[in-house]
């Protein structure tokens, strides 16, 4: 089981880390992503209702074995780049039940998080799984928490210098 940090220095990146920049710089990610790639698109891996892991109810502050868990590739150019798993409890799923059954190989930002002007974003917590990286936070909806972590794959392309600009313009969501 990874340890979770809200502090990204406990990675030990160096400044030029390309896993780092991912880490710490996109609000919106597929931003940063469809600024490296021609098509960004999603692979479900699978979704399902199931059990989180563990830490995963822990952070939530659930326990409960009929979370919905989905599991997806972030492909830029059908090359995968970032793995994103989302655990949304029974609850939060019972309220949008819909709106998750539809999902498909959407992106959950651009069709559902993103919708609501009641979002809140927790914060940021940062862990190494093996030699890989990931970031994850709950985000909130009428107080209704989704947790989304996302793992950054090895073939994630450097971060690119024109997305922190796009960033405060774009209306592309995670």
């Amino acid at each position: 089981m990874p340890t979770w940090n809200t502090n990204c220095e406990s990675l030990n990146l160096a400044t030029d880390n390309k896993f780092l920049h991912w880490l710490t710089q996109p609000e919106k990610l597929s931003v940063a992503l469809r600024a490296c790639c021609n098509n960004l698109s999603v692979k479900v891996l699978k979704q399902e209702i199931g059990i989180a892991a563990p830490d995963e109810q822990d952070f939530l502050e659930i326990n409960e074995t009929n979370s919905l868990v989905r599991e997806v590739y972030l492909c830029g150019d059908a090359i995968p780049l970032v793995l994103a798993r989302v655990i949304v409890p029974a609850a939060t799923y019972a309220k949008y039940k819909n709106i998750f059954d539809t999902l498909g190989n959407n992106l959950i930002g651009e069709h559902f998080l993103y919708q609501h002007k009641n979002l809140l974003r927790g914060e940021l917590h940062f862990a190494a799984i093996g030699d890989l990286f990931a970031r994850r936070r709950i985000f909130y909806i009428n107080n209704d928490p989704i947790l989304i972590t996302e793992i950054f794959l090895p073939n994630i392309p450097e971060y690119p210098r024109l997305a922190s600009r796009c960033l405060l313009n774009s209306k592309s969501y995670l």
